[in-house]
């Protein structure tokens, strides 16, 4: 605990646009001890001339050699954290201490079958842990849910297409709830049905989900009511 409230100095070491209103960003830890997180945490920056302003963001990237921090941030108009990441030069210096949080893989079982459901940046943390599990000699399904509003909108697409080809056990569905080539508007909670079909030959599945709060009530709702899936085997994080 000691470390993790430790503030480091963060330097931005990169940053690229992957929607039109999220950015990522990559640090490097210039002063201080590393960063030494579990796929699933977060870590606070401290913003603004004063530092006063902290925001939480989820490691969108799973531990590794580098001791980088990876974050995807959205734009949120006058909102003054994600505006101050979004105008953040590479080069520039933050103060950051972490890691936090219970979001991860640890409390699962090695062997049980897993279903990620996420919407927007709450795909962030998920890509992290779904990126840690797949480096392992592990047989068990991993299967992802992910929402949006917009097909311009989905997240590390590429990466998603490039692990699908090259994983047998990963799968990915996504849902555009306004889509704009074409499709039909979907919501995560639709899909969820055949994910959870695909999984349950393989065992009893653990879910993660993470997103707004009324996403992840809901989705905890009809896993509950539906499914009969125990709060054991459903584990959350809420961005809102």
């Amino acid at each position: 605990m000691r470390r993790a409230r430790e503030r480091r100095t963060a330097e931005l070491v990169a940053a690229r646009e992957l929607t039109p209103s999220v950015r990522e960003l990559t640090f490097a830890i210039r002063e201080g001890s590393p960063i030494e997180f579990v796929a699933g945490q977060y870590a606070n920056f401290h913003l603004g001339q004063d530092q006063g302003l902290q925001r939480s963001y989820s490691m969108a990237a799973a531990p590794s050699d580098a001791g980088t921090l990876t974050v995807a941030v959205t734009r949120v108009e006058g909102g003054p954290g994600s505006e101050a990441m979004h105008t953040l030069p590479v080069g520039a210096t933050v103060p950051v201490d972490g890691p936090w949080g219970l979001f991860t893989l640890e409390r699962v079982p090695p062997d049980a079958p897993l279903l990620f459901v996420a919407t927007g940046t709450g795909l962030t943390p998920i890509r992290a842990m779904i990126e840690a599990e797949l480096a392992k000699a592990n047989a068990r399904p991993v299967r992802l849910v992910f929402g949006c509003r917009r097909e311009v909108d989905r997240l590390y697409a590429d990466d998603l297409d490039a692990w699908t080809s090259t994983h047998a056990r990963f799968a990915f569905d996504t849902a555009c709830s306004r889509p704009t080539e074409g499709g039909p508007a979907a919501r995560v909670q639709d899909r969820i049905p055949e994910a959870l079909e695909a999984l349950r030959p393989h065992g009893e599945p653990h879910v993660l989900i993470c997103g707004l709060r009324a996403m992840v009530e809901d989705v905890r709702a009809l896993l509950k009511e539906a499914y009969a899936i125990g709060r054991e085997r459903i584990h959350t994080e809420r961005f809102d």
